[in-house]
């Protein structure tokens, strides 16, 4: 959903040009096509961290590290404003979050006293 919203939408929303086209600077790598804003990766990384935070949070503390390093690498690579990076940040933890919620409503029975079609049945 990260790239869906995020890659289709709000790149194409916004066209923002990336850094290196607005300055001269040798790239380190391979010039990425299309716009800037919001960051690809960073979202992405952020609500699999998410995700694995809600489930096992040691594990998850590690995934935050790992996320957080790829969000770096999209500003040293200078491919990615800041800008960009912040708001995949924001993006990728609340579609994280949102992911989770959906999954629980998804997979959790529902309680006895939260049921939208009570059993019908004789008293």
């Amino acid at each position: 959903f990260t790239q869906l919203f995020g890659n289709l939408l709000l790149k194409n929303l916004i066209a923002r040009p990336r850094p290196f086209a607005v300055a001269d600077v040798e790239l380190l790598i391979a010039a990425p096509g299309g716009y800037s804003f919001p960051s690809g990766h960073t979202p992405s990384s952020f609500a699999a961290a998410m995700a694995v935070f809600l489930w096992q949070r040691r594990l998850g503390a590690a995934a935050f590290v790992l996320a957080a390093l790829i969000a770096f690498s999209r500003l040293y690579f200078y491919v990615h404003f800041p800008s960009d990076v912040f708001a995949g940040i924001l993006l990728g933890l609340l579609l994280g979050l949102g992911g989770d919620c959906l999954a629980k409503r998804l997979t959790d029975p529902p309680s006895p006293g939260n049921q939208a079609h009570p059993p019908t049945g004789r008293r």
